[in-house]
């Protein structure tokens, strides 16, 4: 029985492109988790992409989407998507004040289905990178980049492959030294 059902499900897994991971060839999951990893040792991550990202990053995560987050699980879905990206509580998330916030850029800059710019903005973050997750590196070899300033010049980034951010937290300000 085993045999058969290796047979059957193995060619299927085989076939499938995302399966088929070679050291040589560019994977935008592994460099964004082995880039945070370096860049933000100890920190913690909230992310919607909880593979392979999270484990080369060695980074603490919060689910974003529940499918490891029990508080995020018992909530009912709130939108009609693929299943287990069909719940989200972005004011938990800003609540569980994670440094780092990982997520598919939306046309209205939100990184999560509920973390729009004016709610993460009030906690406290900024976008700081564009992340080219596609399968081939870009031309100029930059996958992570600076975000760069104003919707437009983001989007054009976005229609060049940069379709994943990353925000920060901006550390709190530290109140001046008695004179």
């Amino acid at each position: 029985m085993a045999v058969a059902l290796l047979a059957a499900f193995g060619g299927l897994v085989w076939s499938e492109k995302d399966f088929r991971w070679r050291k040589d060839r560019y994977d935008g999951w592994i460099e964004l988790g082995l880039f945070l990893g370096e860049q933000y040792p100890g920190k913690v991550l909230a992310a919607e992409a909880i593979g392979k990202t999270p484990y080369f990053s060695r980074l603490y995560t919060i689910d974003m989407l529940g499918l490891a987050d029990a508080h995020i699980a018992k909530l009912p879905p709130v939108r009609q998507a693929s299943p287990g990206h069909e719940k989200s509580d972005g004011a938990y998330v800003l609540g569980r004040r994670p440094d780092l916030i990982a997520g598919h850029l939306r046309s209205d800059l939100s990184v999560a289905p509920d973390l729009d710019p004016a709610s993460y903005q009030a906690a406290g973050y900024r976008l700081a990178y564009l992340v080219n997750v596609a399968n081939e590196r870009q031309p100029s070899g930059q996958d992570i980049i600076p975000a760069p300033l104003g919707k437009e010049a983001i989007w054009l980034h976005v229609f060049r492959g940069y379709s994943y951010a990353v925000l920060v937290r901006d550390p709190a300000p530290t109140a001046p030294a008695p004179p």
